[in-house]
């Protein structure tokens, strides 16, 4: 059986890719417990190579984290940081 073609994200269309860099991003906050329990919102724009964060974590360290997490997530995708730092971080 032939391997499939391992295509990056974005490729195809901007839909599709908005939603597997937005997924991806996501994934990468999920793996710690307080981002994913602080809900960030995650929005790509895949013609930028950007993901935008929003919502609210209890602290510095934490929006930080996010950040440099959802760099991780994909190759040279730059951050735009909405966080805010506050006490109602949870839902």
């Amino acid at each position: 059986m032939p391997k499939a073609k391992k295509e990056p994200l974005g490729a195809g269309d901007t839909k599709k890719a908005n939603k597997e860099m937005e997924e991806a991003v996501q994934a990468m906050l999920n793996g710690d417990e307080q981002l994913k329990a602080a809900g960030l919102t995650v929005s790509a724009d895949v013609t930028r190579n950007q993901v935008m964060l929003t919502g609210t974590v209890t602290s510095e360290e934490l929006r930080r984290k996010a950040v440099d997490l959802a760099k991780r997530a994909q190759a040279g995708v730059v951050v735009s940081d909405k966080i805010s730092v506050g006490a109602s971080a949870t839902r």
